[in-house]
Parts: C-alpha cells; structure tokens; sequence
C-alpha cells in the first residue's frame, strides 16, 4: 500500500530571513523590509514607514501566517504593542498606524516675554510661588527659566519657598523638546525630539492620569453624627475622568434656576455629608447619562459620578429615596415648579406670549386597583395618573400640575387660569393653545374674560366652507422658513349650555384650513383678532413641539415610570363621573352627571363600586 507523505516547501527566501512562525520570514535591511510567506514576497516597506511595518505585522497576524507573539518577537515589540496596533487599523484605519508627533502636544507657556517677565519679578525679591501665580506656569516652569540667572545651587529655593519639597530635576539639552507618553500597556516612557525653535525649554508638570479621589472619611464620620452642614466638593487634578462630559451641562443647569429656586423655596437639607446643591446636581447628572428613577443610581459607577460631583462616590439609592422624602415632607414641590416658571419667564418674556397646554396620562403598573383613563398612546382605557403640562412658544415645558384621576383637560384649564395668570405675571393676554380635548363654549368665554386668548381646534361636525372664499396666506417663522397654506378668515358664534352664563351667544375667529388631498375641511378657533391667519394656524401648529418632547422624554428620561408605586388614600368627597348605562333606569344617572360618594381607600369609579354592591360583576371594557 502506498503511503503519501506531505512535501515540505521549497527553501526560496533570502538567507538572511528571520522565520515568522511556520509559513513566514523577514528581512530588514538599510532599503526597508520584507515578508515573504511560503518563499513568496507578500509585503515590503521602505525604511522609515513605519505605517506600513506595523500594517504588515498585523497582516500576518490576520491571515493565520503568524501568531501574535510570533509577530511580537519578529518585530521587536511586545505583544501588547501589536494588539494595540490591531485596534487602531481597526478603528481609524491605516491612518491610526502613523508614528505619533513627537514632543509636546502643546505649544510652551514659556514664551521670551514670559521668561522676561520671570527674571523680572525674581531680581525684585518675589518668590517661586508668587511668580507662579502672576506669570500663569508652574513652579518647576519659574526655577527651569531661572536656572542660568539664580546664584547660587542651580532650582534652589529660596524666601518663602525653602520648605517646598524639592522637585525632580530633569537634565535638557539646548534645542530637545520633552514628551512624556503613557501606554495602557506599560509604564510612562520619555522621548527627546531636537526641535528648530530657540526658545527656552521647560518641563511643565505632569498629572495623571486618573487620580484617586480626596479621601472624605474624616467629613463622613462628622457627617454620621449631625456635626457638619454638609461635605464641599473637592476636584482632583487628572488628565482623563470618566463621566467628565457632564460638567458641560453646568452652565445650562444654571440658567434653568433649579438650584437658586430650590434653595429660596426650600432652604437647606439637614446636616449631612451630601448638601442640596449634591443631591440636585446627581439627579440631573444621573438624568443625562439616561438614568432618571433613583433605582438608575445602581448601574453607574459610584465613583466615576463622585469624580463629577466633587466627592469620593456618588450618593446610593437609599440615600437618594430618603433625600427626596424629606423635600416631599415640604409639600413646597409646587411652589419651587412655580418659582422656575417666573424665572424662566423674566428670562425669555417673548416666549411667554403663547402656552400650550396639554394632559399627559401615565400608565400605572402596579398592583393597586386605581381608576381607568384613556391613553392616547396606548388606545385604550388603563390605569393611570393625569399630569398638566404647560410650555412656552419654544415648547420648552413651564409648569406641570398633577390632576386628579377622570379629570378632563377644560377642568383643568379652568383651574390652572390663576396659576398661568400669576406665571406671566403681568396683565398682557396670552395665546393660550391646547387640542380638542379641552373643547368647551363655557371655557372659551372665562379665558377669554381673564385675559387669555384661545387656540384650539374646532370639535364636531361642521359645514365646509365654499372653496372661493379661500386665499393663499404665508408666514415666515422665527428661522427663516416660509410656509405657505390655503385659509379662509370667518367668524362664528357658539351657544353656551352651562355655567351662570348658559344661553348667552360667544363669537370667536375661525380659520379654515384647505387641503386638496383631504377629505374634510380644518377649522382653527380662537379669540385673537389682531395677528394675522397665516401665525394662527403656524402657532396652532406649533404645539406639536410639545407632543415631541413627550416623546423625546418618554425615550430618554423614562417620562411614563414612577418612582415609587405607594398608595395613599383616595379623597372620599371627590366628585368623580358616573358611567352611563344602557337602557338608562331608575336606578341610574344621566350622562355627565357627578354624583358624591363615600370611596374605598384606592380609587375606584363610582359605578362599579355601585354595581359590587349589588351584586354584580363589574363592567369591562372588553365586553
């Protein structure tokens, strides 16, 4: 029986050829490098490319020529180093293999005026340290400029920095420039450059890169007993710090006035390691990164948030719940939105010319059994809470009021009249735009009586305007943007059917929108008369700023969670809507008409607690 035996390779690389693993050689010379792979020439670079040295390395090792460490010995690096090559050619391409420029990655504070100044203020008797401080360098800076003018022991000190700790000295040459250089793979390395600028030469001081937070034992242990107001922040000086990016929505944290309101409205926390100022800046910070329930505070490093707020680690979640309690104690949340509100509007007064107004339904997922309310989003009746939501002409949200379960949206207008009035702060009128769930002749006549104007869009079944009584309006925002639409101008008068005005006639504007391609006609009311069509219906459009921000919020900032799911018990006096039956009895009530009912600890509507007391089943939705 014949046995086939594997021929090895023809020997066809140079002589001189460091082996590569099994398959591979190479060959470095004066004119560059070589590869050859299985005795043919794969790869070859000129000398000082370093690019495509370090591309052929990784080559090797991704064509299964070579191992990595195989690859690592023949090129004289380490291991590290060409896994580290790997990463860049993945992430930034060849580019990311270029040789890094040497020297310092800034220009020298060192300039000749500065070095001037420096002997200057050093020959009128100042010190190290004072002469750091006005010239703007550092200490070391001030003694490497001065070390060919100071008598005496080259960077000695003297005055009143002879107890500073000497600091290493570093031997430069004429014209060398110093870059101090941090692999993750190795300790810090230093290489010299001969650079073409004449000017003096320094070494400034290094930071690391990721320092150690101040140690705060001592402020936690006073902090325990009550005996200090609350622990300062203290910054760390580092290179690099995770989470630092924060620090960027500082400045618009402080034009929103959360932290001036807050502490108008509710003082101080008590005595602690965390102040209120810590506690604000956390829940904001913990926002931004996507975390808005405090639960969110256990899936972002403790210590990497410390580093941002100024301390060694950033509040827990039990820290957290019970700082919020005690504000919750306060029963001044209300206050503190209405304080941001008057600020914001003293800030911005033009875009306080129109509100828009809208309900936002919150779905409760817990176990308790609380009333039903449509929501839109879902499309269909669940439990949940209401909320009333108030933002300017931008959309940027003004107030937000908590309703009461059933509470219809022209309810709650009715009753936000005061706070809007007390928000604007003056007795201008306001546009005040909300959608079809706030429909009521009776609520267009006591806006339009305290000083608001109405927007809304117009409910029912309504005869379409004839097409020549249309025209072409345009209007040009406030970025430039020309819109154009095809409107009618009328005026209409509306019947009253409740409240002391019932029977009286309220005339309002209509604006009639015209759509080819649709199938029915649009129509806009509102009380305003003075602006022109065209900015009717672009405002009246606008108010879908708000509806983005729901959803902008709804992604991001968990807008539809709640933070706890505790129950407390419902207002036994509250006025809450009956349900309707069909065939109406004796026994029941009229549609729209409120009954006052003793209520269970939870909220439940009055119907179906009246039907369990019968005996029957409750009504579902589903039937």
């Amino acid at each position: 029986m014949a046995v086939m035996t594997a021929q090895p390779p023809l020997p066809l690389v140079p002589e001189d050829a460091r082996p590569v693993g099994a398959a591979a050689a190479i060959v470095e010379d004066d004119d560059g490098g070589r590869v050859f792979v299985h005795g043919n020439l794969v790869y070859a670079w000129d000398a000082g490319d370093t690019a495509a040295r370090r591309l052929t390395a990784v080559s090797l090792m991704r064509i299964k020529a070579a191992t990595q460490l195989e690859v690592a010995e023949a090129f004289a690096v380490k291991p590290a180093t060409v896994r580290r090559w790997e990463t860049r050619l993945t992430d930034d391409g060849v580019a990311g293999l270029l040789a890094e420029r040497k020297g310092p990655k800034r220009k020298s504070k060192l300039t000749g005026d500065t070095v001037a100044a420096i002997r200057r203020l050093r020959a009128g008797g100042a010190s190290y340290r004072g002469i750091a401080a006005d010239t703007g360098v550092s200490v070391g800076s001030v003694r490497n400029a001065l070390t060919d003018t100071d008598t005496g022991e080259p960077g000695a000190p003297t005055g009143s920095d002879a107890h500073l700790p000497p600091e290493p000295q570093s031997v430069v040459e004429p014209g060398v420039e110093i870059e101090v250089s941090a692999e993750q793979d190795g300790p810090a390395t230093i290489s010299a450059a001969p650079v073409t600028d004449t000017g003096a030469a320094a070494v400034e001081a290094v930071v690391p890169v990721l320092a150690d937070p101040a140690p705060r034992g001592a402020e936690r242990a006073l902090a325990r007993f009550g005996l200090i107001p609350a622990a300062p922040p203290v910054f760390t000086g580092c290179a690099r710090a995770p989470l630092a990016g924060l620090l960027l929505g500082l400045p618009a944290l402080a034009g929103t006035g959360l932290l001036d309101t807050a502490h108008t409205v509710y003082g101080e926390l008590p005595n602690g390691f965390y102040s209120l100022d810590t506690m604000l800046c956390e829940s904001v910070f913990r926002a931004l990164l996507g975390q808005a329930r405090a639960e969110g505070a256990a899936r972002i490093d403790p210590v990497a948030l410390g580093r941002a707020l100024g301390l060694d680690r950033a509040p827990e979640v039990k820290t957290i719940r019970r700082k919020i309690g005690l504000l919750a104690e306060a029963g001044r949340a209300g206050d503190w939105i209405a304080a941001m509100a008057r600020r914001r509007v003293q800030a911005r007064p033009e875009q306080a010319a129109v509100l828009y107004v809208d309900g936002h339904v919150r779905a409760y997922q817990g176990t308790r059994r609380i009333a039903k309310t449509h929501v839109p989003r879902l499309k269909f009746p669940a439990p949940a809470t209401v909320e009333s939501w108030v933002s300017d002409a931008a959309g940027d949200p003004l107030l937000v009021v908590m309703a009461e379960p059933a509470a219809s949206l022209a309810a709650e207008l009715r009753r936000l009249i005061p706070e809007l009035r007390a928000t604007v702060g003056d007795d201008r009128r306001v546009l005040v735009g909300f959608d079809r769930g706030g429909w009521s002749p009776t609520l267009f006549a006591d806006l339009d009586a305290a000083g608001f104007d109405t927007l809304t869009w117009r409910k029912g079944a309504t005869a379409d305007i004839d097409e020549h009584r249309f025209a072409t309006h345009s209007h040009t925002d406030e970025h430039g943007r020309t819109h154009t639409w095809r409107l009618a101008d009328t005026v209409i008068e509306l019947d009253i059917a409740d409240g002391p005005r019932q029977g009286e006639v309220f005339a309002m504007r209509q604006i009639s929108l015209f759509n080819a391609a649709a199938t029915r006609q649009m129509h806009i009311l509102t009380t305003r008369r003075d602006l022109p069509a065209a900015e009717i219906r672009y405002r009246l459009g606008s108010r879908w700023r708000q509806e983005n921000h729901y959803r902008y919020a709804r992604i991001h900032f968990d807008l539809d969670s709640h933070d706890t799911y505790r129950t407390g018990e419902d207002d036994r006096t509250r006025w809450c809507p009956t349900r309707p039956r069909n065939p109406p009895t004796s026994r029941s009530r009229r549609p729209g008409v409120h009954c006052i009912r003793p209520k269970p600890p939870v909220t439940v509507n009055c119907w179906r607690h009246r039907r369990r007391r019968r005996g029957s089943p409750p009504w579902s939705p589903t039937r």
